[in-house]
């Protein structure tokens, strides 16, 4: 997937199932990490035989994600809001893995062997373009719902102020 279909994604199905934005957003920001470590790694210019490797293997995600979330649940002197970014941006790195999935292959077992995918899609084509604006837009019509009363509460009490209203 491209880098703006893994934000959008990312992001839409975490606020739709989470309803946090500070989730959301943490999620949708490291949904990009394993290909941008890969780049960081290789210097600009990841080889084709090395991308969708062990950057893109699940087990330190998904074990970063458990210890944040056992951190959040029963360590008392593990700081909230660490624990809470650590699980979100283990969450949208886990994200990334699924979403590559869907388009190609992605290390299962090994780090090193890119053994299970669907292919659902190829990077780029218009379907994809379609799942990131059908999410994209349904985030937008729930955040919108949610946040419309405070919004227009807002918006009211600045235009009396302004003496627009």
């Amino acid at each position: 997937m491209t880098w703006r279909a893994h934000k959008t994604i990312t992001f839409s199905a975490v606020y739709l199932i989470t309803h946090s934005f500070p989730a959301a957003l943490i999620a949708a920001l490291s949904s990009v990490f394993p290909d941008f470590i890969e780049f960081v790694w290789w210097c600009g210019r990841v080889p084709r035989y090395a991308h969708r490797k062990g950057s893109h293997w699940f087990v330190p995600y998904l074990a970063a994600a458990l210890l944040a979330f056992y951190g959040l649940k029963t360590a008392p002197a593990f700081p909230a809001w660490v624990a809470f970014g650590v699980l979100w941006f283990a969450v949208g790195c886990l994200a990334h893995i699924v979403e590559d999935a869907l388009t190609g292959r992605v290390p299962l077992l090994s780090p090193r062997r890119r053994s299970f995918g669907l292919r659902f899609f190829r990077t780029g084509s218009t379907p994809e373009t379609i799942l990131t604006a059908v999410l994209g837009g349904l985030a937008i019509v729930t955040l919108f719902r949610e946040h419309y009363r405070f919004v227009a509460a807002h918006l009211e009490v600045f235009f009396r102020e302004a003496g627009l209203f």
